[in-house]
């Protein structure tokens, strides 16, 4: 099965030389974002100007920063900071949650898959295996060359075993409701009274905070989003047949998801990414079908009506944190976010993971670093982070170019307890291969970012909130 590989044009991170500037890259634990969240209240709004045109900024003699942002931020000036915490659903929060969203079903069955789809799926591995021994003998390297024939019978055996286990048909008993399906365990596949097949997956960890509801519809397995300007690279491979036209418009699928979305319960989201997609299943021989095209969705929680961003995050491929690398990835914040496909059918496919309760408003308006304060702090956060060890061994003067700043909110952690604090953070979105105007005026390519608490200055690790 191919994989959809996009190349990212980055800077190599290969040194990281301190400078004197380095203080202002993580946050050091002075706890100057807490005590200006719990003890000082903002009555004035806050505004920045709308734009920030400075180039060239020569930050050293092999960087320089090209700025031509546009600035993003709240309309009442005001910045207000949450306090939330990870919700643990439970196997009756999840239950209620499908009885809202979906008709009852009328015949249920935990398998995943039938005799058929095992069989084909083992034939794919054999030819797959086939083409791998003759890459081997040829002199060639791959995958199977790391195992042995005692693995690879293995999981023929394993194989012949999911055959025997597998039913004829996804078909059940008779049940009213979802109580069947259990959480943390294989997913369900449902018939519901449409006659609509739902492929049901939920999930919840307490230790962790993490949890997941997955629910795709007249699939025969879970489905994937395929986002068509990834599809248009695609194109020529061959990994999506057929690529689809999108007859729905944006305004109609919107207004079919804001309606969805209401009947569910999830009201205080909003959207950050909305695409043309594809709805696609793996088939094979290396080969995606396309089930339907429509329109992606991504969406997040709207904290105190913050502007949203128009452009996925991509965290920064320059930034080097230092010891915060070493974190376990236990320790990572999970984003909690909303995935929605949905063409002229209604939803098919949908997907909640990491969500959140709000415990307290902490703030109505934190008072944030000034313009000139935050123009200094991301000056120096690239200058700190720039491999320039490695500039200087290939002789070559970089530009970065900065063309949108976005105040809008973000999750870091508070000290000494399991909660989060969703605060003030200025989005800097840049690139550093030059100035691709396309690019700029295509708000699905993905940017790369460098995340600013504005509060204390200090740089927002991506993953771990520090």
């Amino acid at each position: 099965m191919k994989r959809l590989i996009v190349i990212l044009l980055s800077l190599a991170l290969l040194a990281c030389v301190p400078t004197p500037e380095e203080e202002f890259v993580v946050n050091k634990g002075d706890n100057v974002t807490e005590q200006k969240i719990q003890n000082e209240q903002m009555t004035d709004a806050q505004f920045f100007p709308d734009r920030w045109d400075e180039n060239p900024i020569e930050v050293n003699e092999y960087l320089k920063l090209d700025i031509r942002a546009e600035i993003v931020q709240k309309e009442d000036g005001k910045y207000p900071a949450f306090r939330t915490k990870p919700a643990s659903w439970t196997q009756e929060e999840v239950v209620a949650l499908l009885n809202r969203m979906l008709p009852p079903p009328v015949e249920k069955t935990i398998a995943m898959e039938t005799k058929d789809d095992v069989r084909k799926s083992y034939q794919n591995w054999l030819a797959d295996l086939e083409k791998t021994q003759e890459l081997i003998a040829s002199g060639g390297d791959a995958d199977y060359a790391l195992m042995s024939q005692e693995e690879i019978d293995g999981i023929a055996k394993d194989y012949q075993k999911r055959i025997e286990e597998a039913p004829e048909t996804l078909e059940g008993e008779s049940v009213s409701d979802y109580s069947a399906l259990k959480m943390n365990t294989e997913a369900a596949v449902y018939r519901l009274s449409d006659g609509t097949k739902a492929f049901i997956c939920a999930y919840s960890y307490p230790e962790t905070g993490e949890a997941s509801l997955s629910v795709a519809f007249d699939c025969d397995n879970q489905a994937y989003i395929y986002y068509q300007y990834q599809n248009e690279r695609e194109r020529e491979l061959g990994d999506v047949k057929p690529f689809l036209p999108v007859t729905l418009s944006r305004e109609a699928a919107e207004a079919q998801l804001r309606t969805e979305l209401d009947k569910f319960g999830f009201s205080g989201f909003a959207i950050v990414a909305a695409n043309p997609a594809d709805l696609c299943q793996f088939v094979g021989d290396e080969a995606f079908i396309s089930l339907s095209a429509g329109w992606g969705f991504k969406l997040q929680r709207d904290y105190g009506g913050y502007p949203m961003s128009k452009v996925p995050f991509e965290p920064s491929s320059m930034l080097h944190y230092g010891d915060g690398d070493a974190f376990v990835m236990n320790k990572q914040i999970r984003e909690e976010f909303i995935e929605v496909y949905l063409d002229e059918s209604g939803i098919r496919l949908f997907r909640y993971e990491n969500p959140r309760t709000t415990v307290a408003k902490e703030s109505e308006n934190v008072e944030l670093l000034s313009f000139d304060q935050l123009k200094m702090r991301i000056r120096n956060a690239f200058a700190a982070t720039f491999p320039i060890e490695w500039a200087k061994g290939s002789g070559t003067v970089y530009t970065i170019r900065v063309y949108r700043l976005l105040f809008t909110t973000f999750t870091v952690r508070v000290k000494d307890s399991e909660d989060y604090y969703e605060i003030p953070c200025c989005v800097v979105f840049y690139d550093n291969w030059g100035t691709d105007e396309k690019r700029l005026d295509n708000p699905a390519i993905m940017s790369e970012t460098l995340i600013i608490n504005a509060v204390d200055g200090s740089v927002i690790h991506w993953d771990m909130g520090i």
